[in-house]
């Protein structure tokens, strides 16, 4: 499969994966500290512990956000995302003192694509996110995580029929529990500290 169709395929699952759909599965915090810099594994891949600034927009109140994020092979990529916004906050959850709205995604995306020869592929991707809003003020800060990452689950060329089912492999469809336990343990990670 090309990256350009695993690229619309996980924008696909991340589109889906809407708070107006109704969540299966919950995750807790509990804070848990680490020092900056410090490799922990979850679902057996290396995160880095980092820091970030974030500012509110309506007070000026400057904040650290500290979470784990992915680094592979020594390479660390973190951000996070801080939007300008009032409107009302309706929390689920609350992390390190401060209201949260977090959701947590299992989700499946199936493809199927011709090649342009008169045959076809078909597809199956797995993801399991975390996405977290933390209401700061007049600034909503969002960061998110997945593990490990889009899964292919099938990727096989079904020939000459756009009937996609006789290629299923049922049993890999399901929920993947040690992926959502490890972003359970994942999130006690997430802190914000006034500057």
């Amino acid at each position: 499969m090309n990256r350009i169709s695993k690229s619309l395929m996980l924008f696909i699952s991340f589109l889906y994966c809407s708070s107006a759909f109704a969540q299966v599965h919950t995750v807790t915090y509990e804070k848990k500290y680490r020092a900056i810099d410090t490799v922990l594994n979850f679902a057996n891949e290396p995160h880095t512990i980092v820091k970030l600034p974030v500012r509110d927009y309506g007070t000026g109140n400057r904040f650290a956000v500290i979470f784990p994020t992915s680094s592979f092979a020594g390479f660390v990529t973190a951000f996070t995302v801080a939007t300008h916004n009032t409107d009302a906050f309706v929390p689920n959850m609350t992390i390190d003192s401060y209201p949260a709205q977090v959701q947590l995604s299992d989700s499946v995306t199936n493809s199927l694509q011709s090649d342009g020869l008169g045959g076809y592929n078909f597809n199956v991707l797995s993801i399991v996110s975390l996405n977290i809003a933390i209401d700061l003020g007049d600034t909503i800060l969002s960061l998110s995580t997945s593990l490990p990452g889009l899964e292919v689950l099938t990727d096989v060329s079904i020939g000459t029929s756009a009937n996609a089912v006789p290629f299923a492999e049922w049993g890999k469809y399901g929920d993947r529990n040690f992926i959502i336990a490890e972003l359970d343990r994942w999130i006690d990670y997430v802190r914000i500290e006034p500057l």
